[in-house]
């Protein structure tokens, strides 16, 4: 059996066109654009919030405040970390990016050493003045009585 041609007036057979690929990015890159706009911001607030805390460090200058801070710029250092590594992988392996970053980490490591040290020795100045000032109570209590 012999199938006849189609005439023009019938339906011809058409080429069908395959989809052609947008250019420009990809949806990964799409996404990681998006997610490392949302780790700076984060970031940013985390780093306000460590200000505001510092601030009441230094008018409180409680031990409770120092170690909120200190959890706060741990957490910030943690998350920064995580980001600059994540950011490198994304755009490539730098030969001396990795080892800047564990160097900054070291240095903040360090400041916050400084900054508990100094915190103690006030206390020690702040515990031998109540110490004075209890042993002085003592002594008016001991008249008193």
């Amino acid at each position: 059996m012999k199938i006849n041609k189609v005439s023009k007036s019938g339906a011809a057979p058409s080429k069908v066109k395959a989809p052609q690929a947008v250019e420009g990015t990809s949806f990964s890159d799409l996404m990681g654009d998006k997610r490392e706009s949302d780790t700076r911001h984060e970031l940013e607030q985390l780093m306000l919030a460590i200000r505001s805390e510092g601030d009441k460090l230094v008018d409180a200058k409680n031990i409770e405040v120092l170690v909120h801070y200190k959890r706060m710029v741990k957490d910030f250092v943690s998350r920064a970390v995580d980001f600059a590594f994540e950011i490198q992988d994304r755009k490539g392996l730098s030969r001396f990016g990795r080892g800047k970053v564990l160097k900054v980490v070291s240095q903040i490591d360090a400041s916050l050493v400084e900054i508990t040290q100094e915190f103690l020795a006030e206390e020690r100045n702040r515990i031998k003045l109540l110490s004075k000032i209890g042993e002085l109570q003592g002594m008016l209590l001991n008249i008193y009585a």
